[in-house]
């Protein structure tokens, strides 16, 4: 496979597979805020994620399906990265009109712009937006600020959302080691709101109070600071979500942090709880996804 050597990245291997048109599917994963504000339907064009975050359970769906993927799949969690060969030909024989007026996660199994990637990207909104898809972009990476004139365009057509889950450096380096700084994120959604986007903010995931509070982290303090942060931009809506255990991410937690992680639904009341007093308090409109269970 050919990258470009402007985003090929050292100690990422890159394969491809082919992938199966249309690109709009619904949704692997049961729990996810697309099943609100996008119909159930996302894009995923590509297979692993170059952010590697720690606490993501995509990793461990990649790895059930290795006998499709190939052994690359086997890879660490954040240095693999599969490329369609046919990705091209996949966006054009794509019905987008079937999906004229509905909204369309992007992305739900990996970061939409990551830099090797993030000229398909471009490619899906040029074909997509035209043909009235809507787009409900969740990023990490301010990559998307390149596309802000195409999105202008048909700014009713599209949401974005950042994804920060903390402002606490060490803690961010930590839990996603190779993503953009929370800085940057705060950007993206300062720059969008500027220019007239519909904005979020997705506070995910919410870790517990750590064992030892290794890195200063304090779950009830972090979401103060960032509620204070985010009323300075004001974005239309923040949503919440503690931490979920999911496949293989508690281990992989353990193994590269030193902390234990649990899961406690007294914990995750209580942060709901909080959550709710912050959009009150600040008058956002947002939702808490809870992971507790009746």
């Amino acid at each position: 496979m050919y990258i470009e050597p402007r985003i090929a990245r050292l100690g990422i291997i890159y394969s491809t597979y082919r992938i199966r048109p249309p690109l709009v599917r619904r949704s692997r994963i049961p729990y996810n805020i697309e099943e609100e504000y996008s119909d159930g339907w996302a894009v995923n064009y590509v297979v692993g994620c170059s952010h590697g975050c720690i606490f993501c359970y995509v990793d461990s769906i990649n790895k059930r399906l290795w006998r499709h993927y190939g052994d690359t799949v086997r890879e660490v969690w954040g240095r693999y990265l599969l490329i369609p060969e046919n990705l091209e030909e996949a966006i054009k024989s794509t019905p987008w009109k079937r999906w004229a007026g509905k909204y369309i996660l992007m992305s739900s199994m990996h970061d939409p712009y990551l830099p090797e990637i993030r000229d398909y990207t471009r490619i899906i909104l040029e074909t997509a937006l035209p043909n009235g898809v809507g787009f409900y972009i969740l990023t990490r990476s301010p990559l998307i600020l390149r596309d802000l004139d195409l999105l202008e365009e048909y700014i009713d057509q599209v949401r974005i959302q950042v994804s920060i889950p903390t402002l606490n450096k060490e803690f961010s380096r930590a839990i996603e080691p190779y993503a953009p700084a929370p800085k940057a994120r705060l950007e993206v959604l300062k720059r969008a709101k500027e220019r007239g986007f519909k904005t979020g903010a997705m506070i995910s995931p919410i870790f517990p109070p750590l064992p030892g509070n290794p890195y200063g982290y304090d779950p009830f303090e972090e979401l103060d600071r960032l509620f204070m942060i985010l009323m300075e931009i004001r974005p239309d809506y923040i949503h919440g979500e503690c931490l979920h255990m999911r496949g293989t991410n508690a281990r992989i937690i353990r193994e590269k942090t030193g902390i234990t992680p649990y899961y406690s639904r007294e914990i995750d009341i209580a942060l709901e709880k909080h959550f709710y007093r912050l959009l009150n308090k600040y008058g956002f409109n947002g939702r808490y996804w809870p992971d507790y269970r009746d």
